[in-house]
């Protein structure tokens, strides 16, 4: 999309947020609870000499904050528009965006920000910063943490797209949208406590463990260059299907006017 097209996202967005600044400050206030909750959890769980299936302390720390970043991430771009798209579909809504010069499949789930999003990604960045000055750290193992951060980030994004398309053909699935958020509760905890069965399932069929053990992992200097190349492959198909599923459903969709 063009320059000004994301500067008009991001006014109406700062709008939204004055005009329900209440419910958005509540929001934010939830999340950050939430939080901190998990934070000491870890403090719980862990004494400094506690080990759980090889992770330390501050392993499942750095665990807890870069699933809030990709969280996070995802939320400030798509949340927004994934949780309005299947409500859209349904009721015929969507003709505005075949007359927009850009896509509509992205323009579909663009078109405004989640800015609470924003301060909670900047305070799960400061405490990952705080947990991440113990362990020896080059350019090279940063950038590979920041591509599997990407990688779980457009995961989420297209399954979640995958799942609210599906709204073209059934109109009892909308609660799908939130399949995604739900299963990404198993990415809070270190692979290496699940049962092998699970381990495989949930990293290989559906990749759920893979989107934050594996950016944990490059920090641990634990990972492996195959699970990552895996998980890039499986994402890029997911999107090619996401394409493929917006297009097809686009013949299905009954415009109200």
């Amino acid at each position: 999309m063009k320059w000004r097209i994301w500067k008009s996202i991001w006014t109406q967005s700062l709008e939204s947020f004055s005009i329900y600044k209440t419910a958005s400050f509540l929001t934010l206030l939830l999340a950050a609870v939430f939080f901190f909750i998990e934070i000491l959890a870890g403090y719980v769980y862990f004494s400094p000499a506690t080990q759980i299936g090889g992770w330390h302390r501050n392993d499942y720390l750095l665990l807890i904050t870069t699933t809030s970043i990709i969280t996070y991430i995802y939320n400030i771009f798509f949340i927004n528009g994934h949780e309005e798209l299947s409500e859209k579909i349904l009721e015929g809504e969507l003709d505005y965006l075949f007359v927009r010069p850009t896509s509509s499949y992205w323009l579909a789930i663009t078109s405004t920000l989640d800015i609470p999003s924003i301060i909670s990604l900047v305070i799960a960045i400061c405490a990952q910063l705080w947990f991440i000055q113990s362990y020896a750290l080059n350019w090279l193992t940063l950038g590979w943490y920041l591509l599997n951060i990407l990688i779980g980030v457009c995961f989420l994004f297209v399954t979640n797209q995958i799942m609210v398309s599906i709204s073209f053909w059934f109109d009892g699935f909308s609660a799908l949208g939130g399949l995604m958020e739900d299963l990404l509760d198993l990415g809070t905890r270190p692979r290496q406590v699940f049962p092998r069965i699970i381990q495989l399932l949930f990293s290989f069929v559906l990749p759920i463990l893979l989107i934050t053990n594996l950016p944990t992992a490059v920090l641990m200097n634990g990972f492996k260059l195959f699970e990552v190349l895996y998980f890039a492959v499986f994402t890029g198909g997911l999107y090619l299907i996401s394409r493929l599923v917006w297009s097809h459903g686009l013949r299905h969709y009954a415009s109200a006017n």
